[in-house]
This record gives C-alpha cells, structure tokens and sequence, in this order.
C-alpha cells in the first residue's frame, strides 16, 4: 500500500497491530524467500505484534503462543504445539534475500528464536536487516489481516495472495502482470519446476484455488503470456 499516514490514521493502526493484521514494506513483498508454511505462519503471528510505525529496536523479541496458533489457524492444541515446534526447529537457517535499488541483501530471518520449555510459547527476534521493512512505516507497505490467510494451506498461496494485495492498493487495478522469472525467484524455485507445465499444476493452479476458496479474491483467474512458444509473463485478474 502505498501511502500516507496521518494522524487520523494513528488509532486505526494502533488496533488493527492488536487484531492481527500483517503489515510489510514492500521490500518484504517482493523479496526472494522460502518458508514451509509452519515457518510462515510463525513469522505472520511475530509480524502481526510488531507496531509498524514505532521504531524497532535490535533485539526486541515478539512471543507467540499456541493459543494465538489455535485460534488464528484454527486447530486443537496438540497440532497447533506440534506445528510451532516444526517451525521453530528449523525457522534460524531460513534465509531471504532483499532488493534494494541495485542492490541485493541476504540474510536471515531472525537472529534468535527461544523456545519456552513446557510454557507452549515462542519468541522471535528479527535479523537487524529486516528491522526497516517491518517498522516507521509511512509508505510503501502493504498490510492484511491474518484471518484473510489463515485458511491458505500452500506457501505459494500465501505469497501469490500478498502480491495481489499490494499491486491493488497500488495501482486500484485489478489486473497484475509478473515476469515468470521473477516469480519463480520470489518463491525460491529458480532450480524447480523447470517445465512450465510443472510449475503451472504444483504451484500456480494450487495457489490460485485456494486463494480463490479462501480469500477475498473470489474471482481470480490469470493467462499465459507468452514470446514465441515459450511462456514469460503471467497475468493475474482480481
């Protein structure tokens, strides 16, 4: 979303931190990462606690529980702990690499995750290079309410639906265009689904049901652009 924030706005956002609601820089958006969805839902829940237009200082750790899990991802404790476990086990050696002007940046994802022992909560503390695109906040962000994907099971899914979020907020257009390249470098794939046919049944087809099932994007649809014979753009309509 691409935008002011005035005071009128303050309150709103003050709330809307309390209720859920995902808010990124744009950066984030359209950086080249990939998560499992345990991962992600991990890191969705700690971004919903960060207030995006306070400073965020190094070191600040954020606490999520198994009971925010049940309640956001809507499942029984015991599969909410095991899935927070999974994640947490693995989520320190994720990396996500940003694209800054001309520049690339790679990093982790947090620089520390502790696990309470039998409290079902854990803590995250953000890598000092994401800090920027996670708070002060005053444009170039796009935000969403965890509820609106939190019955989006694939990966591809979640990151095709925050896409659309934030090319609607920019250009109020409900027709957005990616080179096919850089979709695949978004979603880490530049070393899979090398056949567009396999890419189209596993990840695209996958992401747009359920974003359609799911979402508010109840009428999406995309085409094939192609050069030649060769497919290079995908077209996605909202």
């Amino acid at each position: 979303m691409i935008t002011k924030i005035n005071k009128l706005h303050l309150g709103a956002f003050r709330s809307m931190t309390k209720n859920n609601t995902v808010v990124k820089a744009n950066v984030l958006i359209e950086a080249s990462y990939r998560l499992t969805l345990n991962e992600q839902r991990l890191i969705l829940l700690a971004i919903s606690k960060v207030n995006p237009l306070e400073k965020l200082t190094e070191g600040r750790l954020f606490v999520v529980t198994v009971k925010e899990w049940q309640e956001c991802y809507e499942c029984d404790y015991n599969t909410a702990n095991k899935a927070m476990m999974e994640a947490e086990s693995t989520l320190f050696e994720r990396q996500i690499t940003l694209y800054v002007g001309s520049d690339s940046i790679k990093t982790r994802w947090v620089q520390s995750v502790r696990y309470y022992l039998r409290q079902g909560k854990i803590g995250i503390r953000f890598s000092h290079d994401l800090l920027p695109y996670l708070s002060e906040l005053r444009s170039h962000f796009t935000s969403y309410k965890l509820k609106e994907i939190s019955g989006l099971t694939s990966v591809y899914a979640v990151r095709l639906f925050e896409m659309l979020k934030q090319f609607g907020d920019i250009n109020k257009s409900r027709y957005f265009v990616i080179n096919v390249n850089e979709f695949r470098n978004r979603l880490g794939l530049e070393d899979e689904y090398s056949r567009f046919g396999n890419l189209k049944a596993k990840v695209i087809g996958v992401a747009v049901n359920q974003i359609k099932e799911n979402t508010e994007f109840k009428n999406l649809s995309y085409k094939q652009e192609t050069e030649g014979r060769k497919v290079v753009r995908l077209a996605f309509f909202t």
